[in-house]
C-alpha cells in the first residue's frame, strides 16, 4: 500500500511539473508551423459535398473538412483568377495592389512568400494556370517556384490542359530532392484543372452522366456561342456533370499531395487552407465562366482551415473574405509586423457589422460591323455584402441592386426599388473603402485606381476629398 501510495504520489508530483514548464505529452506546438496553400481553380462550395454538393465529387476534401474549420460565408475578392491570387497574398483588394487587369504584372510588395522567406521559411510554388505563371510577378519571394505546368497565354490551349498529374509530380519532386527539413516551410499549390473547358479524363466525364442528360461538345466552351443560356435543362444538367467530374478528379489528385505531405511529416503540425479563387457562373444570371459579374455564384467559395494539430474545428458562419488569409497565416506563423493590409485574421473576432467588398473590372469585346476586328469595352462592377444584405452596382450602365441574401441566397430577387436609403447607405460604404484602396495604391506605387464623377461626388459629400 505504502509502495502504491508514494508511485501515486510521485506521479502527480511529475504531471504537475510538466504541466508548468510546457513539456507534457502533448508537445507545445510549434511557433513557426509549416503553412500548406492550396487554391482550386473555379470551384463553387454547391458543387463540395462537405458544404451543400448534391453529388460526391469531393471525399478528400469532406475528410479535410473533419479536423478543419469549415468557413461557410467566405468569399473572394472577386470574380477571376489574377486579382484574386494576388489579393490572397498581399492581403490587399485589388484596386489596392493593382493587378487587376488580364496583363497586369504585381507591384514588388509585401507578400506571403516574401514575409515568410524573411522568417527563415523555405518558399515553394506550383502553380499550373497562366495568371500565376512568373510575367505576372506572383512569384515574387518564392525560393522555388515551378509553373511550368501551366500553358502561357489567357486563351486557348490552356482551356484544354490536363495538368492534375504534373501537379502532382511536380510537388513529390520537390519534397523528395529539394525540401530543407531545417526550415518550417511554405508551400502553395494553384490547381487549374477545374477551369473549363469541362472535359475531365476517364472515368470522370462519366461519373455524373446519367440517362436523361444531352450530350454536348463542350470544346472551346467560352467562345462557343452554342453553349447559352438557352439550352435544355438536360443539356445544362450535362455540363454540370463534366464540371463535377473535373471537380472529383482534381479531388483525387489532392489525396495524393495529402499523402505526401504526410509522408514527410508535414501534415500534423502545420496550417493547411484550402480553397477556390473564385466561383462559377452556369446561366445563374445569365452567364457562363466567370469574370462577367459579382454576383454570389462568382465570389462565394469554400475554405477550409486545418489548424496545426487541429485545435480548431467546427463549422463557422462568420461573413469572411480571402484578404482575411493574408493576416491569418502571419500571426500563425508568429509574425510580429505584419503590413498594413485591409482583411482580417481569422484568429480574432470579426466584428458583427463587418462589411466585405468586391471588384471587377470586366472587358467585353464586340465584332465590328464590318468584321474586320473586335472592339474592346471595360466595365467596372463593385459590390459590398454587410450582413444578410448586398449591393452590386454597375457605375457605367447606373445599376445599383439590392440583394436580401438571407433570404435570397442566390440573388436573384432585386429589391433596391423598395429600400433606397439602404442602397445609398451601402453605396456610400463602397466609396469609403474604395478611397481606402485608391490611398494603399498611392502609398506604394500602385495603379492609380480611377474614380467616376459620381463616386467623387460622393465622397466630396462624405468629406473625404475636397
Amino acid at each position: 500500500m505504502k509502495r502504491t501510495a508514494q508511485f501515486f504520489k510521485e506521479s502527480i508530483f511529475v504531471a504537475l511539473v510538466l504541466a508548468l514548464f510546457g513539456c507534457g505529452l502533448e508537445k507545445p506546438l510549434p511557433k513557426q508551423p509549416n503553412i500548406i496553400l492550396i487554391t482550386l481553380e473555379s470551384l463553387r462550395p454547391d458543387h463540395v459535398g462537405s458544404y451543400t454538393g448534391p453529388r460526391p465529387t469531393t471525399p478528400m476534401l469532406d475528410r479535410l473538412a473533419e479536423e478543419s474549420v469549415v468557413y461557410d460565408e467566405a468569399h473572394s475578392v472577386t470574380s477571376w483568377t489574377l486579382a484574386s491570387h494576388a489579393s490572397i497574398f498581399t492581403g490587399l483588394y485589388p484596386s489596392a495592389h493593382g493587378a487587376n487587369q488580364s496583363r497586369s504584372r504585381l507591384d514588388d510588395m509585401p507578400t506571403l512568400a516574401r514575409l515568410l522567406r524573411e522568417e527563415g521559411y523555405q518558399t515553394a510554388g506550383f502553380a499550373s494556370g497562366p495568371y500565376l505563371a512568373r510575367n505576372h510577378n506572383l512569384s515574387q519571394g518564392f525560393e522555388f517556384y515551378d509553373d511550368s505546368p501551366a500553358t502561357l497565354g489567357t486563351q486557348g490551349g490552356a482551356h484544354k490542359d490536363v495538368t492534375n498529374v504534373k501537379m502532382v509530380s511536380a510537388i513529390h519532386r520537390f519534397l523528395k530532392k529539394e525540401r530543407k527539413p531545417e526550415s518550417p516551410l511554405f508551400l502553395f499549390a494553384y490547381f487549374w484543372d477545374p477551369h473549363y473547358d469541362y472535359i475531365p479524363p476517364s472515368p470522370y466525364d462519366r461519373m455524373f452522366v446519367d440517362d436523361e442528360m444531352t450530350r454536348i461538345n463542350l470544346e472551346g466552351y467560352e467562345s462557343n456561342s452554342l453553349i447559352s443560356s438557352e439550352l435544355e435543362a438536360e443539356e445544362i444538367r450535362f455540363i454540370l456533370s463534366q464540371y463535377d467530374g473535373e471537380i472529383a478528379w482534381t479531388d483525387q489528385m489532392l489525396e495524393r499531395v495529402f499523402d505526401a505531405l504526410k509522408q514527410a511529416s508535414l501534415w500534423e503540425d502545420s496550417l493547411v487552407i484550402v480553397t477556390s479563387d473564385h466561383g462559377e457562373e452556369f446561366f445563374d444570371h445569365g452567364k457562363k465562366g466567370h469574370k462577367k459579374s459579382l454576383y454570389v455564384e462568382s465570389v462565394h467559395v469554400p475554405l477550409f482551415v486545418k489548424f496545426p494539430r487541429a485545435t480548431r474545428t467546427g463549422r463557422d458562419a462568420r461573413l469572411v473574405s480571402l484578404v482575411d488569409l493574408f493576416s491569418t497565416v502571419l500571426e500563425t506563423a508568429g509574425v510580429a509586423d505584419i503590413p498594413d493590409h485591409q482583411g482580417h485574421s481569422l484568429l480574432r473576432p470579426v466584428p458583427e457589422d463587418r462589411s466585405i467588398f468586391f471588384e471587377l473590372l470586366a472587358s467585353h469585346y464586340f465584332q465590328d460591323a464590318d468584321r474586320s476586328g473586335y472592339t474592346r469595352k471595360d466595365e467596372e462592377w463593385f459590390a459590398v455584402r454587410k450582413g444578410d444584405w448586398k449591393l452590386v452596382t454597375v457605375p457605367e450602365q447606373g445599376r445599383r441592386e439590392l440583394y436580401a441574401v438571407g433570404a435570397d441566397p442566390v440573388e436573384q430577387f432585386d429589391i433596391a426599388i423598395t429600400d433606397p436609403a439602404r442602397v445609398d447607405a451601402m453605396e456610400a460604404l463602397i466609396a469609403l473603402w474604395l478611397k481606402n484602396s485608391v490611398d494603399f495604391a498611392e502609398n506604394r506605387n500602385a495603379a492609380e485606381a480611377v474614380l467616376s464623377e459620381d463616386q467623387l461626388e460622393r465622397l466630396r459629400a462624405l468629406g473625404y476629398v475636397e
